[in-house]
């Protein structure tokens, strides 16, 4: 199931790059807990499987301030999805001349000139696209042309 983001070294600490922390170490099981196989904190009260001993398997349920640091790490990947996203988003509007926002139509975006035509014809139709032109002159069969 789900896994959360590694976590970054404490400030003022750097990450102990001898020890580094495997995937497998903190899981949300199938019913969408959070589990671990860290030894449990002094005290604790929840949800055993096993006994720690660090050879044997063993997985526990977090305690609160282990689950308030697991919905910290979600909540900063999230948000640096979204940033992530919103930055995509803007490059793709950029690159096809929409006027911006999630749901740009390609109605929105400005034409190239005017689409009325201003008198009689001039010439033939200049051919304008990113995939050059077949030297043979065919179109490609499909509507997406290879390179």
């Amino acid at each position: 199931q789900g896994r959360p983001p590694a976590a970054a070294a404490p400030a003022g600490e750097e990450a102990d790059e001898a020890d580094p922390f495997e995937s497998e170490e903190v899981w949300q099981d199938k019913a969408g807990r959070w589990r671990t196989t860290f030894p449990p904190p002094e005290g604790f009260e929840g949800d055993e499987e096993g006994v720690w001993n660090g050879v044997d398997w063993y997985s526990r349920s977090l305690d609160p301030r282990e689950q308030a640091a697991v919905e910290a790490l979600l909540a900063r990947a999230d948000e640096t999805a979204a940033q992530e996203r919103a930055r995509e988003c803007g490059r793709r509007d950029r690159f096809f001349g929409f006027a911006g926002g999630e749901n740009s139509s390609f109605r929105e975006a400005e034409p190239y000139a005017t689409s009325e035509p201003s008198g009689p014809a001039q010439g033939p139709i200049e051919y304008k696209s990113l995939v050059p032109p077949s030297p043979t002159g065919e179109l490609p069969r499909s509507g997406i042309a290879t390179l």
